[in-house]
């Protein structure tokens, strides 16, 4: 039965190592099982969300995160001083962004080095995180989960979570991969490496291929236990209580080089001496083959036959 809309129209998909990917008919879930334990859960993230980041790079993320935020939150200068709350937060690019538009901004992480790296870097103080969302005590204007309800084993009951931390009138934005999406197509370095690469290695080649013409994208247990599509994130935000007027869903694309062979093999600041470079030169071979694919890319984007690679729900909470 699927876990969202509870229908029984369900297929098996692929094997992925202990675990199996199936997908709802009804609401195109894609979802696995068995899921694991908390207790695996936990010693897995340790130092898995952590990347130490380059800081030229950080800065440049932190100004992204700042445009980002304003958009999504329609922010103003009347904003300044609310609460803000990052939920799976990470090296704290949006917390730190959030601090530097006048938010009163909170952090949540599980993985302790990168906390670590955030109260090292940016001085975060034990009054602004939140080791768990269980009995919190307070509410927050604006709250930001981005990448992280896919990592859960319960994403409704994250979802009344989350419900219970905004205030009446508030704001909640949950960012995460679009199941079963095209435009992972374009993105071999995701579709090919990241994901019929895994499927080969636990199922062999009728594996592989079906993960990849399948779209079993963001799906990949243990890390991504569930893949949602517009109507199964929906679906989840009504069972966790929100009302239909309060839930709007919105797509989101990914940078048209990002995860390419040219971000990965000709990044000058990545790879700066002689050596480095001689090395890469096998890499030019792909290059026009990347070009075309790109041009081919945001072609079809116009044409609006590519489905985004990310979705995100938004929740406008109703005022009391």
């Amino acid at each position: 039965m699927c876990p969202i809309c509870h229908s029984e129209d369900i297929d098996e998909l692929v094997g992925w190592g202990d675990f199996t990917i199936w997908k709802c008919r009804s609401c195109s879930l894609l979802y696995a099982l068995p899921l694991p334990t908390d207790e695996d859960l936990t010693a897995f993230y340790q130092g898995f969300l952590y990347n130490r980041p380059d800081k030229r790079e950080f800065e440049k993320h932190v100004a992204h995160r700042r445009r980002e935020l304003k958009k999504l939150f329609s922010l103003s200068a009347d904003s300044k001083n609310k609460t803000f709350l990052d939920v799976g937060a990470g090296t704290g690019a949006a917390y730190q962004a959030a601090k530097e538009i006048g938010l009163v901004a909170y952090y949540q992480e599980i993985d302790q080095e990168a906390r670590a790296f955030v109260e090292e870097s940016y001085g975060l103080e034990n009054d602004y995180v939140l080791d768990t969302l269980d009995d919190v005590g307070r509410q927050f204007n604006y709250v930001l989960s981005d990448n992280v309800i896919e990592h859960l084993k319960d994403p409704v009951a994250f979802l009344e979570q989350l419900r219970h931390l905004v205030k009446p009138g508030g704001r909640i934005v949950v960012k995460t991969p679009h199941g079963g999406n095209k435009e992972t197509w374009f993105f071999p370095m995701i579709s090919l490496q990241g994901y019929a690469a895994k499927a080969l290695k636990y199922g062999g080649m009728a594996n592989a291929a079906r993960t990849f013409f399948q779209r079993t994208w963001a799906c990949d247990p243990p890390r991504h236990l569930y893949s949602f599509t517009a109507r199964s994130l929906r679906q989840a935000a009504l069972n966790a209580g929100f009302a239909e007027e309060e839930i709007q869903i919105l797509f989101y694309q990914q940078p048209l080089f990002k995860y390419s062979v040219t971000e990965r093999f000709f990044d000058v600041h990545k790879y700066n001496s002689l050596r480095q470079w001689l090395m890469r030169l096998p890499a030019l071979i792909i290059l026009p083959f990347e070009i075309v694919s790109k041009v081919l890319q945001l072609l079809f984007r116009y044409l609006g036959l590519l489905s985004p690679t990310g979705i995100s729900l938004v929740i406008n909470k109703n005022k009391l």
